[in-house]
């Protein structure tokens, strides 16, 4: 199983590579379970706004399957699951939440 720090080091080199150099703000890895309760690790990517306008058509894909790859030959059989968000979506979300208040 790889370590959280070798899963984000390899995104954040395989998303550069499909995107452009310096476009990756963030990568964060973590432990879940999938619907049946089998293992897999959550990688949160968060991108530039200008890459974020370049992640259409199969380059999304593109890096799943890299990834995939990536992980397997570091000895990794969990499954990646990957979403993005900019700086500026991950900011709506917070102002969102906080405008609830406490419950």
């Amino acid at each position: 199983m790889a370590e959280h720090a070798q899963i984000e080091r390899l995104t954040r080199e395989i998303v550069d590579a499909n995107t452009a150099p310096g476009s990756v703000v963030s990568v964060s890895a973590r432990d879940s379970l999938d619907w049946t309760g089998d293992p897999i690790v959550k990688v949160s990517i968060v991108i530039s706004d200008e890459s974020a306008r370049k992640l259409r058509n199969k380059v999304p894909l593109d890096i799943l399957s890299q990834l995939m790859n990536g992980l397997q030959a570091a000895g990794e059989t969990r499954f990646p699951i990957l979403d993005y968000a900019t700086p500026a979506e991950l900011s709506a979300e917070v102002s969102a939440t906080s405008d609830h208040g406490d419950y």
